[in-house]
Formats: C-alpha cells, structure tokens, sequence
C-alpha cells in the first residue's frame, strides 16, 4: 500500500568521516613534520583537523536524532 522510501539523514556518514579525520589526520600532520618547529598556519591546521572531531560527533548526533526522532503520520 505505502511504499515510500524512507528518507535518512545523510549526516550520520558525514559525521563518522569528520571523526575518523578528526582522529588520524592531525597525527598523520605530526609526524609527518617530525621536530620541526611549527609555524601559526600549520598549528591552526591541526587544531582544525582536531575540531574535526568534535564536529562529527555532533553531525552523528544530529543524523541519529533525526533518523530515529518522533515518526510524524
């Protein structure tokens, strides 16, 4: 009778991604510079990349929450 296709939020992909970046690029950026002293742009690259992270967390939280949130008729 109803075969709609359920819509799902494409947010809970994109989060994963962002905290799988937020996890292993900014140590990847590491060593990768080794000792080397880092100048102001590439400190706020990896604090970025960090933010990363934190960004996704909240993109999955939104994506699960909307997926799973109140089922309107």
């Amino acid at each position: 009778m109803g075969d709609e296709a359920k819509s799902t939020s494409k947010l809970v992909p994109v989060g994963i991604l962002l905290i799988l970046l937020g996890i292993f690029l900014p140590l990847t950026v590491a060593r990768l510079l080794g000792a080397k002293p880092l100048t102001l742009a590439l400190a706020l690259l990896i604090d970025g990349l960090r933010l990363c992270f934190f960004i996704g967390v909240g993109c999955v939280l939104l994506g699960w929450l909307r997926n799973h949130g109140p089922k309107r008729g």
